[in-house]
């Protein structure tokens, strides 16, 4: 079994660490730490959470939103969040880009402690 620690292990993934709220990270080459908050829901056992940015490279229209913020785990929630951000990062350094702080966009319903 994958530990939570085990999520950030990706080379894009700098600096990853758990906090008192979830997690939080940088990409390489992108200074601006990005957060995790994740919430265990004791009812129904889901883990709920937000992040603290969008990813928004040149290859997209527009910022990546997950459609549901919501995961079984608290592991698998910090994989999706991971997992967005890498494909999307990956996906505009293949196409010649270099990282920019610009590509990430802060989530307006992030509330930062």
């Amino acid at each position: 079994m994958e530990s939570d620690m085990d999520a950030g292990k990706d080379e894009i993934i700098k600096n990853y660490r758990q906090t008192m709220t979830g997690f939080e990270f940088n990409l390489q080459g992108i200074s601006t730490k990005i957060k995790i908050k994740t919430n265990k829901i004791k009812k129904t056992g889901k883990v709920t959470f937000v992040q603290s940015h969008f990813i928004h490279t040149p290859k997209q229209c527009g910022p990546y939103m997950t459609d549901h913020s919501w995961a079984h785990s608290e592991h698998d929630a910090v994989e999706r969040v991971l997992s967005d951000f890498t494909d999307y990062y990956k996906r505009a350094i293949e196409a010649g880009h270099e990282p920019k702080e610009s590509w990430l966009v802060m989530n307006g319903k992030f509330l930062f402690s």
